[in-house]
């Protein structure tokens, strides 16, 4: 009897100690455990790659270098909202300041230019473009004009042809003439009207072949048909193209010369596609060429092409620029910068104080006390060396950082992942 007694008193404590041990596993796999203190826990990053935060030392998984203790430990604020952009902030003792080279300027709104500085090249004028040919059937006797660049004026000229067609057409001018004379004389009024317009009519012919005013009078005067058409140039310029050689027969309506005036060019400047909404006609630009050192010239926007160049994507605009003394010549490149005036005053900050990574526009704001705050900002036009126009994210007189932003945004990014790890912390388990 005692022993079946000993027997129960010992399952008993066998079956206390087991239900103990059920509540103690059950407490730690299925209750909540209290919250794990992040206070004062040390972290380590990588000083090339800072997004690397880890909670204990080893090696960078990028780069492989030696982690570093991150400066301050962590400390959980609850209440912070981690989402705003203005959440993070470097704190820099106001004796550094100066030792790492940060440097300052005011947000201020003021009214800019824009220097648009492209390359262009020279054409010509295609209003003093021209083109001389033949009217009648012949063969070239003489020619003076024999190579392309040679200059000519107006008046002089060009070649001599021989046309059995224009001659024949002379003499019976002279005929006409001499019996138109004769009638006048004479008194006969009707047939010297009937003579007169039957000799106005031979005259319009030689004129359409350009037979000129005194060359007509000149066969008047001296009753001789000429056998040679002296061909004159009705412009002034340079021959850039001769088509014609001396003895070479000619047919009408065949080309001989074509000659531009280039006392007046054009420059057609290429426009990248970021710069078009910045130019406009009337615009005025100033063009340097290489070929002509130390000089600069002065013209404006003309023209502005409807169409975009498909294989450049740019666009170009005509420049007109005066050439008297045709010291430019087609062909030539250019040099060409345009202003463009910002019609009132914007909000801009220094260009070297934006960050600009591709996906966001960064500044830093000093707040004053050491105290530095990244801002994601919306930028507008810049000039790409001085300013930039903030749109969004900056107010007017705060002081940006316009020196060792890198520096800055590699504290940043470090303080992003730390927070980061920060809200990744569990709290409980199961």
């Amino acid at each position: 009897m005692k022993n079946h007694k000993m027997i129960q008193y010992i399952l008993a404590v066998l079956i206390l100690l087991g239900m103990g041990y059920l509540a103690i596993f059950i407490k730690d796999h299925y209750f909540e455990k209290k919250p794990t203190s992040i206070e004062n826990k040390q972290l380590w990053t990588c000083p090339m790659h800072p997004q690397i935060i880890q909670d204990k030392p080893g090696n960078c998984p990028i780069c492989h270098m030696e982690l570093v203790p991150v400066k301050e430990p962590i400390k959980q604020e609850d209440s912070q909202d981690h989402s705003t952009q203005h959440s993070i902030q470097i704190k820099i003792d106001p004796s550094m300041i100066q030792k790492i080279g940060i440097r300052t300027q005011t947000a201020e709104k003021k009214q800019v230019e824009r220097s648009i500085s492209v390359v262009g090249h020279i054409d010509y004028d295609e209003r003093e473009i021209y083109i001389i040919n033949s009217r009648i059937n012949g063969w070239v006797e003489k020619l003076f004009a024999k190579y392309n660049g040679k200059y000519i004026k107006k008046g002089e000229a060009l070649l001599a042809i021989y046309s059995p067609e224009l001659y024949a057409t002379q003499e019976e001018y002279l005929n006409l003439y001499k019996q138109y004379q004769i009638s006048k004389k004479m008194g006969n009024s009707d047939i010297a009207n009937e003579l007169y317009k039957t000799l106005q009519s031979a005259k319009e012919r030689l004129k359409l072949w350009n037979i000129s005013e005194n060359q007509i009078q000149q066969i008047e005067n001296q009753q001789k048909a000429q056998k040679l058409l002296y061909l004159t140039s009705p412009y002034n310029g340079f021959i850039i193209e001769k088509f014609v050689f001396e003895g070479q027969q000619v047919k009408e309506g065949m080309d001989l010369f074509k000659i531009a005036n280039i006392s007046n060019v054009w420059i057609i400047a290429h426009i990248p596609e970021k710069d078009i909404p910045f130019v406009y006609l009337g615009q005025k630009a100033i063009v340097e060429i290489s070929q002509i050192p130390n000089k600069t010239f002065n013209g404006k926007i003309t023209y502005i092409y409807p169409y975009i160049e498909g294989t450049t994507r740019d666009l170009n605009v005509r420049i007109e620029i005066p050439n008297p003394a045709y010291e430019i010549k087609p062909a030539m490149y250019a040099n060409i910068k345009i202003i463009y005036k910002v019609p009132k005053p914007i909000l801009v900050v220094p260009y070297s104080s934006v960050i600009q990574t591709g996906s966001r526009n960064i500044a830093f704001v000093h707040k004053g006390n050491g105290i530095i705050e990244p801002r994601i900002v919306s930028i507008g036009m810049t000039d790409g060396e001085n300013w930039t126009e903030i749109k969004e994210g900056i107010v007017e007189n705060e002081e940006v950082v316009t020196s060792s932003q890198f520096l800055l945004d590699s504290e940043t990014r470090i303080q992003e992942a730390i927070q980061k790890l920060q809200q990744n912390i569990p709290t409980h388990q199961h």
